[in-house]
């Protein structure tokens, strides 16, 4: 690819990188964006951090859970669009899906409901919840295939999705 006259080569940059680089530390889960909100799940301090994305700063602030929650092994992050960003569901691996609201959805403070058990074995991960239509489902990876001779990959041929609209639900009492 020949270079255009006049262009400069594009830059990539950093957004965002905590301190102190450490690549022991399991860091960020996820992101989810509300407005200018960016909202992601902090694995280090198993805490919920927003970023102000027209900040030149770019500095997380945490946002209190009441009551105090603190994640472990957390995967990705979802707002759930059926209730206009103030609803944001977190996979926690090994305990489910759990349910945090901010009834402003502004996420300066947000409400622990409450965790979704993925009820399953624990070689299973809850790895993400996501809203099709109306329903909510728990996405989950199992582990622990069998290797398929010659490959590198499990025996696996279904990836299973559990409805968990009611149980959400019942946590926002609707």
């Amino acid at each position: 690819m020949e270079k255009q006259k006049g262009k400069k080569d594009p830059k990539v940059t950093a957004w965002y990188v905590s301190q102190p680089i450490d690549t022991n530390r399991t860091g960020l889960g996820g992101a989810a964006v509300n407005d200018w909100k960016l909202l992601s799940n902090d694995n280090d301090g198993g805490r919920l951090l927003s970023f102000d994305m027209r900040s030149s700063k770019r500095t997380p602030k945490v946002v209190p859970l009441t009551p105090n929650h603190t994640f472990t092994f957390s995967d990705a992050i979802y707002l759930l669009p059926k209730y206009h960003g103030t609803v944001l569901l977190v996979a926690e691996d090994g305990p489910g899906i759990t349910v945090l609201r901010s009834e402003s959805g502004k996420w300066n403070t947000a409400e622990y409901l409450g965790t979704v058990p993925k009820n399953l074995p624990d070689s299973t991960f809850a790895t993400a919840a996501v809203q099709v239509g109306d329903a909510i489902y728990m996405v989950v990876v199992p582990f622990g295939d069998p290797i398929v001779e010659g490959t590198m990959s499990g025996n696996r041929t279904a990836f299973t999705f559990y409805d968990i609209t009611e149980e959400v639900e019942i946590f926002l009492e609707i």
